[in-house]
């Protein structure tokens, strides 16, 4: 079943460009050449403060917000949702998430990977929880202890933070900081900058003409808990045309925002905030401000190159927009905690090495890890659990040139 929806997912955007252009043979060589891969966020709630309407009636715009939020950068083809159980923002479903966690597990499995960890682990590291009737009855095959990535000694017998290789690469949320339609200066729905509400009394059927909203967004690193990118706000202010009925006693609910024009405002402004969030992240890298200096993952699992182990699981699959054939440069790092690993905050980590890291290329890709094989590591020491996985180039898409040699201070986070 896995494998048939990843055939009828990676025919697609096949399927759109013939529809687009048909006859066009070089469509699928388009898309390559422009593919960038996904970041993992995890989201945060956008917080936003009721809106009050003419009749008296008062709208939960938070969650009106977060659902179209929530879209928003599902549609941006710089991020994508991690897939984890619960939460509020996701409406993935547990029946399509269980799903996804056999097909991750199976394509582990196939590789050998969790004959070095137990099945309830191997769920846990693909960020999905799910229950032993998932794996089947088949016993779980007894764990092997695994090195510390914050602890590189080859002969340390400490468990991998789980937090090292479980953890999105960024949290991303953000406030809508006013919220205003209106029509002329007669009748105003919403909330000032300082959440002050701006409605005024109307009834029966108004017009709108006008809507307007701030937004600001920002990302924070959940392992040091620090913000990493934040908006200076955006504006986005649009004419429209939608009529709305205030009937005493008849509610409108949040339709309200979901009138196609109000959430086309909305929509565009998180549209406009989320490229702000972007290009803060390129200007971040300096030199050539590529999203391929900006985007990382980690490494799952950690083969023992020295035991003939050429394989390494990282973090991220086909809904990251991975392909075979992409090929990462991974480096071990040492991380550095306030107290207890993951219960207390990073306080930094620093790569091991200041060599270029193994050289490893993708073979084989799942929902949401990859397995690539170690074409080379100039170190011939083991891959760690939480290595560092940076992006050396990806498949049919043309490199940037570099203004200057690459700068590794992006594997260094303080």
């Amino acid at each position: 079943m896995g494998a048939s929806v990843r055939s009828m997912a990676s025919l697609i955007p096949l399927v759109a460009c013939a529809t687009v252009s048909m006859g066009n043979q070089g469509c699928e060589e388009q898309q390559d050449k422009t593919r960038v891969l996904r970041m993992e966020v995890k989201l945060a709630k956008l917080s936003a403060h009721p809106v009050r309407l003419p009749s008296g009636e008062v709208l939960d715009f938070q969650s009106a917000a977060n659902t179209l939020f929530y879209g928003q950068v599902m549609n941006n083809k710089h991020f994508v949702i991690a897939n984890t159980s619960g939460g509020s923002s996701s409406s993935v479903t547990s029946s399509s998430m269980k799903s996804e966690s056999v097909h991750d597990v199976g394509l582990l499995s196939k590789f050998g990977f969790n004959s070095q960890v137990t099945e309830a682990d191997a769920s846990a590291e693909v960020g999905i929880r799910s229950s032993r009737a998932d794996f089947g009855a088949t016993p779980p095959v007894p764990s092997r202890t695994l090195p510390t990535a914050s602890a590189p000694q080859s002969g340390s017998t400490a468990r991998a933070a789980a937090c090292l290789y479980d953890s999105p690469q960024a949290i991303l949320g953000g406030e809508v900081i006013s919220f205003e339609t209106s029509r002329g200066t007669s009748v105003r729905v919403g909330y000032a900058q300082n959440g002050s509400t701006l409605t005024s009394n109307a009834a029966g059927s108004v017009r709108f003409e006008q809507t307007k909203l701030d937004l600001r967004m920002r990302t924070d690193d959940p392992l040091s808990r620090q913000g990493v990118v934040v908006g200076d706000g955006t504006s986005y202010s649009s004419k429209v045309d939608v009529r709305v009925d205030f009937m005493p006693g008849i509610p409108i609910g949040l339709d309200f925002f979901y009138k196609t024009a109000l959430a086309d405002v909305i929509k565009k402004a998180m549209d406009k905030s989320l490229a702000q969030i972007v290009a803060r992240y390129k200007k971040q890298m300096g030199g050539r401000e590529s999203w391929d200096d900006v985007w990382e993952s980690r490494v799952l699992y950690d083969p023992v190159i020295a035991d003939n182990d050429t394989h390494i699981a990282i973090r991220g699959g086909y809904r990251a927009s991975i392909r075979i054939g992409d090929r990462f440069r991974v480096t071990n790092a040492h991380y550095v905690w306030e107290g207890a690993e993951c219960s207390s905050t990073l306080r930094y980590r620093i790569p091991l090495t200041m060599d270029a890291g193994a050289l490893a290329e993708v073979v084989s890709v799942g929902d949401n890890v990859a397995v690539a094989r170690v074409l080379e590591n100039p170190s011939e020491s083991a891959i760690l659990p939480g290595a560092i996985v940076k992006i050396e180039s990806l498949i049919g898409v043309e490199k940037p040139k570099p203004d200057e040699p690459r700068s590794r201070q992006s594997l260094a986070r303080n």
